[in-house]
């Protein structure tokens, strides 16, 4: 279900997860180059990386769980990327510009002066499927004891990664 997000170990003891692949489809995020800004229409124009589907026109539906509802700017910084969220209104595919939408931004958004075209990258959300049911991790480790994960690889938004506290022994 939309509410669950991949695997969640709690109170557990000598536990393995080896060879995990989690690959959501359809992903609640596409990856983005913002690509210009168009000020009037207080949006920014991003071109859909290659491999990510192209996100469906409209806003936040509200519906299903759905929360707050915002973009990702990814710039790079000192020592890793810098994000920022970009709160999104609407998202409209760009007439005679294959692959790119205009993603606007809603009142609440104020830092236009991170946006740099052609360098600051946009995780955009999809309509319907992002952010439902508030932020969660892919993988929780909590209160387990000795707790060993091998070969992962998770396909997520970025910031729904992992959440690892309160564990004894050895996580490793």
């Amino acid at each position: 279900g939309a509410d669950r997000r991949g695997l969640a170990l709690h109170g557990c003891q000598d536990a393995a997860v080896r060879g995990l692949r989690v690959d959501y489809d359809p992903l609640p995020f596409a990856e983005a180059l913002v690509t210009g800004v168009d000020w009037a229409s207080r949006a920014v124009v991003a071109r859909i990386g290659d491999g990510f589907a192209m996100p469906p026109a409209g806003g936040p539906t509200k519906a299903g769980g759905e929360q707050a509802y915002f973009a990702i700017l990814w710039n790079p910084g000192p020592h890793a990327l810098r994000s920022t969220h970009y709160w999104v209104a609407d998202v409209q595919p760009v007439p005679n510009e294959p692959h790119s939408v205009s993603v606007v931004a809603d009142q609440n958004f104020h830092d236009w002066n991170v946006i740099q075209p052609g360098s600051t990258r946009m995780t955009v959300p999809v309509r319907g499927i992002a952010h439902r049911h508030g932020a969660g991790a892919v993988i929780e480790l909590e209160g387990n004891r000795d707790v060993m994960l091998e070969d992962m690889e998770v396909w997520s938004a970025p910031w729904f990664a992992c959440v690892v506290q309160h564990n004894e022994g050895t996580v490793t």
